[in-house]
């Protein structure tokens, strides 16, 4: 497991948003594009919609 850090989940966040605007794709396609970056829930593990941050 790689550690994250607060700086990185921002980029990760800006990415997402610039790759998948949420106003031009349905929230399933942003939803899912959120999930495969592990940005659905950042405490679950990796691989299952997070990054395995502590809460």
């Amino acid at each position: 497991m790689v550690e994250v850090n607060e700086v990185e989940v921002r980029d990760l966040a800006r990415q997402l948003v610039a790759d998948v605007p949420p106003d031009q794709v349905d929230q399933f396609e942003f939803r899912g594009a959120q999930f495969d970056r592990g940005l659905a829930l950042v405490q679950f593990p990796e691989g299952l919609g997070g990054l395995g941050l502590s809460s």
